[in-house]
């Protein structure tokens, strides 16, 4: 079925095309109909045009029989199962061809069922409706339809279409790359179905594999597809057997396992083709394609590439056509042919105008910044480039701002927990003065006779005391540099992100304003001030949650052997744009490959933030030397910048979070000084060190020493 596929695989919608149910088959049936009569036969018409979930072949059966049901229906003026069985017709159509019509005819009788007040109808008809929308690609509106479905599900307590209604949402918030989203209703889905040991329960875990395998956690990926591999084998179910060995063969691919890639992927390839699901085929083919991609043998690429196009095409499945081609672009970069590269783009591009995916448009401006480069024509690799980042950053955007609202009531949980715990404190207190007080009242009853043991007591007492001040001392001290860092973080965030956004809201208020008067070079100097301060302010808001994360103890430092080399490739490749902007020269001859131990991510940031202050801090057409150098014990790389420099009072307090960094120079382009910060704290955090030389107007180096 359609949309059964879409819900297993993390892919769009499904034609499934199957051989015709016997006429023998259809016979059988129809004497088993004419054998009952009256509401015996109504509901056996019911049951057998209910069940087309798992195959067209099913659905066809529906369509064979439904009209005959609506007019035994009619016959028994039974408007309730009118409903039901025009519901299920439309359900069965939209298997077998997914259009607009569908949607029309199912929103006619749910304008009905609502006036009518059935709810069971109106949770069956808007699981069609959803299922309809999502063949379709329109998933914020199968969102809102599987959510209205939720609800009457809800209320009528009925756990198992509950259960398929989480596994659609799953599958909805996957195709919109909500991974912990999708995460989560595939767990509610697959409690319920443990529970009832439904029938449907490969389908949850196929597609919590392929979660996990979207999260690179492989090792339950592949956990997951073996129990859905051994109910299908136990069960049968050659189409789910062949969604299995599909995701096992992404996964050994991820895995670098390409023997078993390529045999799991052929295998899938075989059990489509015994079934004759045409677009199984096209997964297939796409997976065995991207397996020869992954080991540069990119003719085999393009052949099964090209196998894949016109099924996806044919089936109007747009996501994956237009993924296809832009592999296929890529295909044809690698050896050469960037005239065939930038046509499957073309052809990419006037697909993807009608998805919203951020993720496919970043991945258009990737391929074509590196045909325009590999041409030489900079201009446009350039254009694609800043493309290429803004995409970026929007894939992200969502996550960031749901980090950032949530930074300040993190503070605030921290901070009532402290008052918390320093309230139970006291209490401890108050309880050991009294124990106190009694010690005390009793050892004046026995003043004379206890003399030495008033003395002992009255020593106890002072010791006591001392050690409750120097706790109390402790804790105070604590709670000052708690309170000092919380209201830090805030004060950082009441300013600084204040003035960049009145200075964006400024500047996009005066050029609505004045767009009629301004030249087109006033115009693009009001861009350019206008995409500094988004560059700042973003800037400013990945620092902030950096420094919140390292705060609150939750970045991981996984130290593995890297190679110097790629590190800074990676990083420069990431900042060339706004060193092509100031036309600043970054000098790499001296960087050699060598291997250091240390965490990828957070030396990423390391490397990268002070790459762009030596771009901030540097004079259009300056440069800039990168070099690294192996020492006994370390590998230093060495970052060298001709900018404004530093004194050397400014030096000895760059990296403290008490020293306001705006005291430093007269450059326009000063931030908060938490970036920095950040640098010193994650090379520690890498056993290393950094060191810092710098002279007013002379420029600026930096020293990172990394453990080999």
């Amino acid at each position: 079925m359609l949309t059964f596929k879409s819900l297993l695989l993390f892919y769009a919608s499904l034609i499934v095309s199957l051989p015709v149910i016997a006429n023998n088959n259809y016979d059988s049936l129809k004497r088993e109909i004419d054998a009952l009569s009256g509401r015996e036969r109504l509901n056996f018409y019911i049951d057998i045009c209910s069940d087309y979930s798992t195959s067209a072949e099913e659905a066809k059966q529906v369509l064979y029989f439904v009209d005959e049901a609506l007019l035994f229906a009619e016959q028994l003026s039974d408007q309730k199962a009118i409903y039901r069985l025009k519901i299920e017709k439309i359900g069965a159509k939209a298997v077998l061809e997914n259009n607009t019509q569908n949607l029309d005819s199912i929103n006619v009788i749910i304008e009905e069922l609502i006036r009518e007040e059935e709810e069971d109808l109106l949770l069956k008809a808007y699981i069609v409706k959803g299922n309809e929308e999502v063949d379709l690609d329109e998933m914020d509106k199968a969102r809102t339809t599987y959510s209205k479905a939720m609800k009457y599900a809800e209320s009528l307590n009925d756990s198992s279409t509950l259960s398929v209604i989480y596994n659609n949402l799953g599958n909805v918030a996957n195709r919109l790359r909500r991974v912990d989203e999708a995460i989560s209703y595939y767990h509610k889905s697959l409690i319920i179905r443990e529970k009832k040991h439904d029938k449907n329960l490969t389908r949850t875990y196929n597609n919590l594999a392929q979660m996990y395998r979207t999260i690179g956690n492989y090792e339950k990926a592949i956990v997951f597809d073996k129990k859905a591999m051994k109910e299908q084998t136990k069960n049968n179910n050659i189409f789910g057997l062949s969604i299995s060995n599909l995701n096992l063969g992404n996964t050994y691919r991820k895995l670098n396992k390409i023997d078993s890639s390529l045999y799991f992927n052929q295998e899938a390839l075989r059990l489509s083709q015994s079934i004759k699901d045409t677009i199984g085929f096209a997964f297939a083919f796409y997976n065995i394609a991207s397996v020869y991609y992954s080991q540069e043998d990119y003719k085999n690429g393009v052949k099964y590439y090209e196998k894949a196009y016109p099924i996806f095409e044919e089936g109007k499945l747009k996501t994956y056509t237009a993924t296809t081609l832009n592999s296929l672009s890529a295909c044809y970069r690698s050896l050469g042919k960037l005239d065939k590269a930038e046509l499957c783009l073309e052809k990419s591009e006037k697909i993807i105008q009608d998805l919203n995916s951020h993720v496919l448009r970043k991945f258009l401006h990737e391929s074509y910044y590196y045909i325009y480069k590999d041409r030489g024509n900079y201009k446009e690799a350039l254009k694609h480039s800043e493309l290429f980042r803004q995409f970026s950053d929007s894939v992200l955007s969502e996550t960031q701002i749901e980090k950032i609202a949530n930074l300040e009531k993190d503070y605030e949980i921290k901070d009532r927990d402290y008052k918390i715990a320093l309230l139970d404190k006291e209490n401890e207190l108050n309880s050991l003065k009294l124990a106190q007080q009694r010690l005390i009242r009793n050892g004046l009853v026995f003043l004379v006779l206890m003399f030495f043991v008033m003395v002992f007591v009255l020593y106890n007492k002072y010791n006591t005391k001392r050690k409750i001040e120097g706790i109390l001392n402790m804790k105070n001290q604590a709670l000052d540099e708690a309170n000092q860092t919380k209201d830090l973080f805030f004060s950082i965030i009441a300013h600084e992100l204040r003035n960049p956004l009145s200075a964006f809201k400024m500047l996009t208020n005066g050029l609505r304003s004045n767009l009629d008067h301004y030249s087109k070079e006033e115009i693009e100097e009001q861009l350019n001030d206008l995409r500094i301060s988004a560059n700042n302010l973003s800037d400013l808001l990945q620092n902030l949650l950096q420094w919140s994360l390292s705060q609150t103890d939750r970045i991981t430092i996984d130290l593995k052997q890297h190679d110097i080399k790629v590190l800074l490739d990676d990083v420069l490749f990431q900042v060339n744009s706004l060193a092509v902007q100031k036309g600043i020269v970054i000098d790499k001859e001296k960087v050699l490959s060598m291997n250091a131990e240390f965490d990828w991510n957070t030396m990423e940031f390391v490397i990268r933030n002070l790459l762009v202050n030596a771009l901030k801090f540097s004079d259009h057409n300056s440069s800039i030397e990168l070099e690294t150098q192996d020492e006994i014990e370390f590998i230093v790389i060495t970052i060298k910048d001709y900018g404004i420099g530093m004194s050397e009072k400014d030096v000895d307090k760059l990296f403290q979070i008490n020293y306001n960094v705006n005291h430093i120079g007269n450059s326009p382009n000063k931030g908060t000084g938490l970036g920095l910060i950040l640098v010193d704290e994650f090379v520690r955090k890498n056993n290393g060190r950094i060191e810092v030389k710098s002279r007013l107007s002379e420029g600026t180096t930096f020293d990172i020493y990394l453990p080999k």
